[in-house]
């Protein structure tokens, strides 16, 4: 990894150390552990404090993208529960072309905020869509990747078999543009108290309560009847 992106990554991780987003020495699959089902939906009635949470909503504030999402995804690509549910929310907005998803990468430490930056790099592609799915399918190789820069290298290559510009995607991955993105990537994660990902916000306003899930259908039905409300 170059001396500019080695820079960059020591003051993500202090940052993340200072929301208290994370903790620095957890692995991301770890901390969405905390997110696995504990409660029942009943009556098929949603209620606020059990199935969802209320919070101002600050996704204008942020970014314009963001504020026009239905769906807002937190997420790391190296999350394994991430990679899992990426095809189910592709197969979800499929059903629902009206909906618009977006995602905000978690920022927890130093390996975090490195793939937020990949995710930041690549958002602006044409083939977004395709290249943000290729890339959960790429991470889940990544067990036995002994650092970053491997893990970057692979990244670089599966872009290029993309025909993507590799050089212009490394150049915005170590530029200083994007340190504003993971700034609010924070201050976000921050505002809606995510402590695990997968974790969906609905209309900038209502966090799904993973732990109120008790199958992977249960997702969906909140966001439908969140949406809906």
């Amino acid at each position: 990894m170059g001396k500019r992106l080695m820079a960059v990554m020591m003051s993500v991780g202090i940052a993340a150390a200072v929301t208290g987003c994370g903790n620095e020495q957890e692995p991301v699959s770890k901390v969405s552990e905390s997110n696995e089902p504990i409660m029942t939906m009943a009556s098929g009635q949603l209620q606020e404090g059990t199935h969802y949470f209320k919070y101002d909503n600050i996704m204008a504030n942020q970014d314009a993208n963001l504020a026009q999402a239905d769906v807002v995804e937190f997420f790391s690509y190296g999350c394994h529960h991430c990679q899992e549910f990426a095809p189910e929310l592709k197969d979800w907005n499929k059903q629902n072309p009206s909906k618009k998803v977006s995602y905000v990468p978690v920022v927890w430490n130093q390996t975090t905020g490195l793939y937020a930056r990949v995710y930041y790099a690549i958002e602006p592609l044409n083939n977004f869509d395709e290249v943000h799915h290729e890339m959960f399918k790429l991470f889940e190789t990544f067990g036995h990747e002994k650092s970053l820069g491997e893990q970057l290298d692979k990244i670089y290559a599966m872009l290029e078999e993309k025909s993507v510009d590799v050089a212009a995607v490394k150049a915005r991955v170590e530029s200083k543009e994007l340190e504003d993105k993971l700034r609010n990537s924070i201050e976000l994660s921050k505002h809606y108290e995510i402590s695990g990902t997968p974790t969906l916000i609905i209309e900038g306003a209502r966090r799904v309560n993973n732990k109120a899930l008790t199958s992977k259908d249960d997702f969906f039905t909140f966001v439908d009847q969140l949406i809906e409300m």
